[in-house]
């Protein structure tokens, strides 16, 4: 998986996997926020897009 590292969406992504590392974390960009992002997965064909609309919602 080393393509996480060098693209925006890796970046996106190592975002997504460091805020659920912990759940003072996770509470923390939640009150900030007001908000998480939807960790992608397998099953879900959307699920990156979900992960990239929440991320332009946020930051817009």
């Amino acid at each position: 998986e080393e393509w996480r590292g060098f693209s925006v969406l890796g970046k996106l992504y190592n975002l997504c996997i460091y805020m659920r590392s912990s759940t003072s974390i996770y509470n923390d960009f939640k009150a900030e926020i007001g908000r998480t992002l939807p960790r992608d997965n397998d099953i879900r064909w959307n699920s990156w897009f979900r992960l990239i609309d929440v991320a332009i919602e946020k930051r817009a």
